[in-house]
């Protein structure tokens, strides 16, 4: 037993059926949502308003035109006027446009994380109740015939019937209640993919491994681990977007101070042209200079601001980066626990269970046991069964946890 041997109740086409259309893969899922999530389209709109601003300040302002009549003269002044800053601070102003939108990317890519983790826990929660459905009604019909038989040979005569009879009400009442969790988590997936699901889709069983993951770790995870810790850990330090982003903090309110700086420095409008009577008869030329007077120093409160910005990004790279060692570490361990947990269910549980379960059943034939023992054992078998699952859907979960503290889809 493999997370590869689910049973997809798909039979072979034959001739002139419609091709199949209901098979659905962990991937797909997670490539739809990312692909069509309304949030993230936001998201990729908004890194196009910031890269408008970039070409904003990559412009040259434009000069004004000016004219002037002199009171009581019978002359007029035409020229150009343009406005100058003598700081360097639209250098600084285009490094934290450039700044500022790749700040927005790393949102983007958060946000890109997320949906991916939301993708793939709906898949995986649509995927365990149509597997324990499946199931469960595969046991319910078994046991309902074992029941039934011995209800016409023995006409009531055993009284552990009854007892038979309690273990199958308990499995109709399991498959009601999986029958509305089914219409939840389809919804769920739909909502997380914009996608409207076929009714009678059938989704696959995740990788064991995704290939990603595989590139990185191998595929033995348990093997070589400080070795593969190591290697994870570098890799969050330049991938993990809240690293990166705090970086990108410190290299922004370090320009909006040097902005602030430059901002000391007198702003200086030039303006230049003719002066014409009436008549357009030049008198000569004019310039004019009007120079900015500094006296407020209003550029204090901004590097105030930005020194207290630049002091809180600091330490939250400090704390970012001492965190990632140990997250790497715990989601490293935590996914070898749940590979190494399937592996167990796969060689040891599950096989145990169906032979628990033949065995009960073969003995109920020859006359052995009553009729509640083998329906006792196909309880057994569907609760493994069911716990199995529920590991697939935990070691999903690992991979999610191994997604946001690497900062990369897996």
């Amino acid at each position: 037993m493999n997370l590869f041997s689910f049973n997809t109740s798909v039979k072979a086409q034959g001739a002139g059926t419609k091709p199949i259309m209901n098979l659905y893969l962990l991937d797909q899922a997670i490539n739809i949502a990312v692909k069509d999530n309304p949030t993230l389209q936001a998201e990729i709109a908004k890194t196009g308003i910031s890269k408008s601003q970039l070409t904003t300040i990559n412009t040259l302002s434009n000069p004004y035109f000016i004219a002037q009549q002199s009171i009581g003269q019978q002359q007029y002044s035409y020229g150009l006027e343009r406005t100058w800053q003598t700081g360097g601070g639209r250098k600084y102003s285009k490094r934290i446009a450039i700044i500022t939108n790749d700040i927005d990317l790393l949102e983007l890519q958060k946000q890109t994380l997320e949906i991916r983790q939301q993708a793939r826990k709906a898949y995986i929660d649509h995927f365990s109740n149509q597997e324990k459905l499946r199931i469960e009604q595969e046991i319910y019909s078994v046991g309902r015939k074992i029941v039934d038989d011995d209800i016409k040979t023995k006409k009531f005569s055993n009284p552990n019937i009854f007892l038979a009879e309690e273990v199958l009400l308990s499995i109709a009442n399991d498959i009601q209640t999986l029958k509305v969790e089914i219409i939840k988590s389809k919804t769920n997936l739909e909502e997380i993919t914009g996608k409207n699901l076929d009714k009678e889709i059938t989704l696959l069983a995740p990788k064991e491994i995704p290939l990603a993951l595989k590139n990185i770790m191998g595929q033995e995870l348990s093997s070589k681990s400080d070795e593969k810790i190591e290697k994870l850990t570098q890799m969050a330090m330049e991938k993990r977007p809240l690293e990166l982003e705090a970086n990108k903090n410190i290299e922004l309110w370090e320009n909006e101070r040097k902005l602030a700086l430059a901002d000391r420095f007198p702003i200086v409008i030039l303006a230049a042209g003719a002066v014409l009577d009436f008549n357009a008869k030049l008198y000569g030329p004019f310039i004019n200079a009007n120079i900015e007077l500094p006296i407020f120093e209003l550029h204090k409160d901004r590097i105030q601001q930005a020194d207290s910005q630049l002091d809180y990004y600091k330490k939250q790279k400090t704390s970012v980066e001492n965190q990632i060692t140990y997250q790497v570490k715990g989601a490293y361990n935590t996914l070898v626990a749940n590979k190494e947990r399937i592996n167990n269910y796969e060689t040891q549980l599950l096989p145990k269970a169906e032979e628990i379960r033949k065995g009960s059943l073969n003995s109920y034939k020859k006359g052995a046991t009553t009729v509640d023992n083998p329906l006792s054992a196909q309880r057994t078998y569907i609760d493994t069964k069911i716990a199995y699952l529920q590991a697939v859907a935990d070691y999903q979960e690992s991979i999610t946890v191994m997604e946001r503290v690497l900062g990369v889809g897996l």
